[in-house]
């Protein structure tokens, strides 16, 4: 491939990008090849389908936006790095609704998107526990996939409390949302709600009671099956 090759499949995708935020995932291959100034087939060249395109979409921005996250938990800037972040929002903006968008479009779309996020969410988490910003969890895995479900649900609950005027203006849609919950949702993060871990402690106790109760019922369950079988091995001599 040649360096223009690589500018412009950057380029596709980039606009791709851009095209699946404003328009959602329903957003044709020729739509997208217009508004990059290419053609359709130029398209086709570098990604080989529209799923192609889609899945190399979702791994830059997926990219990107953990790339922006361990630079928060490994850097050195403290929480100077984090308001930089905040003051500057609308640069995620894009990315931040591009998720949306594929999160929106439902099954294997969302699924998959899902699941990569949820790969990079864990990720994050052990950074930030190992570099000492975070506290660890009686349960790192539900961590990982509770964050991941209620920062996106939160966002797309957002977008049909206060529907969007012009889905293009991704740093508006964002800001907005910041807006209204940033200040209650880091203050969730720093200090909880809780004024004591007993309901944690009841929690945990209740669910490794739940898990030891199915054990023992499906144990049981074979022992049953084992025996009905030699029931009928012996009725049958």
């Amino acid at each position: 491939m040649t360096p223009d090759d690589r500018t412009t499949r950057a380029r596709v995708r980039d606009t791709a990008i851009q095209v699946f935020a404003r328009d959602g995932f329903s957003a044709t291959v020729r739509a997208i090849a217009a508004a990059a100034e290419v053609s359709p087939g130029l398209v086709i060249h570098h990604f080989g389908s529209k799923a192609g395109l889609e899945a190399e979409c979702d791994q830059y921005v997926l990219d990107t936006l953990f790339d922006v996250e361990r630079d928060l938990l490994t850097g050195d800037g403290g929480y100077r790095e984090f308001l930089d972040l905040i003051r500057h929002a609308e640069d995620s903006g894009e990315h931040v609704v591009y998720m949306l968008r594929a999160v929106q479009q439902g099954g294997a779309t969302a699924r998959a998107f899902l699941d990569r996020m949820l790969a990079q969410a864990t990720e994050g988490l052990r950074i930030g526990v190992e570099s000492g910003q975070l506290r660890p969890s009686v349960d790192e895995e539900g961590r990982a996939r509770y964050l991941t479900t209620i920062s996106v649900g939160a966002l797309l609950l957002d977008t049909v409390m206060n529907p969007p005027d012009d889905w293009s203006d991704f740093g508006s849609i964002l800001r907005g949302y910041i807006d209204r919950v940033g200040i209650a949702g880091t203050e969730m993060a720093v200090h909880g709600v809780m004024t004591d871990a007993s309901l944690l402690d009841a929690i945990v106790e209740a669910q490794r009671e739940s898990a030891h109760t199915r054990r023992d019922t499906s144990d049981q369950s074979g022992d049953r099956r084992v025996g009905d079988e030699g029931v009928d091995d012996d009725q049958s001599h």
